[in-house]
């Protein structure tokens, strides 16, 4: 009787194992573990760009800004229309331009309106004039930021991940996201309260500096190419 001969181990044969488990085993893969590291660095700068302060405590900003307490809830309504308006923008182009560039332009113009909010808060003398240039700096930022980051990073975590591993991946990503984001939203009434608005926006310009040289050096682009083409790339370049 023959005796059975059983499949000859190999390294790809055990990443193909692995990659099937779509479970903690696939960190054990090098490049598994890249594209997780850059999908939570998305993730995490997204919610670093403060969006959601500024949606979830957009009234007290503008209040702290010079504008009263009933001039503050109605000039907040421009940030919610403004969110729309950039998604809906955002929507219209994605397709059309590569996801690097709309990453970077996202990032570039999203920390030069912090600037701009910082530089507005350190330097107007308090009165209408600096309430409504923050106004106005803090809309563009929430119409860039929607128009641009916003959509892209959920768009780039359903491009980035094999399908073998994509649920597990994405909810890891998703995950360090929303714990940015609970991060980001707990410290910022405290930290505008301790240190003004102007320090705290130049802390936003510090982490948007940051999130540009992460894209830049670590973030593939992904338009145009079909999962198994990435995959391919992802073993051969973060192998």
């Amino acid at each position: 009787m023959p005796r059975p001969r059983w499949p000859r181990y190999t390294p790809l044969a055990e990443e193909e194992r692995l990659s099937q488990t779509g479970g903690a085993a696939d960190l054990s893969v090098r490049w598994i573990r890249r594209l997780i590291f850059i999908g939570v660095g998305l993730g995490v700068f997204q919610q670093f760009t403060g969006i959601n302060s500024v949606m979830y405590y957009g009234t007290q900003l503008l209040g702290d800004a010079g504008f009263s307490e009933s001039a503050a809830i109605i000039a907040n309504t421009l940030n919610g229309l403004f969110s729309v308006l950039g998604i809906t923008v955002g929507l219209l182009i994605m397709n059309k331009v590569n996801r690097r560039t709309m990453l970077i332009a996202g990032f570039s113009l999203t920390t030069f309106f912090h600037l701009l909010v910082g530089l507005s808060a350190l330097l107007l003398p308090d009165g209408d004039a600096k309430a409504y240039f923050i106004l106005v700096f803090v809309v563009l930022f929430v119409f860039c930021m929607q128009g641009t980051i916003g959509p892209l990073v959920w768009l780039m975590l359903a491009e980035i991940f094999p399908l073998k591993i994509r649920s597990f991946a994405i909810g890891v990503c998703v995950f360090m996201l929303w714990i940015a984001n609970a991060v980001v939203a707990l410290a910022f009434p405290p930290v505008v309260a301790a240190l003004g608005i102007a320090p705290t926006f130049f802390i936003f310009v510090g982490l948007g500096l940051l999130a540009l040289v992460f894209i830049v050096t670590q973030v593939p682009e992904t338009r145009g190419q079909t999962l198994e083409g990435l995959e391919a790339r992802f073993r051969r370049e973060y192998s």
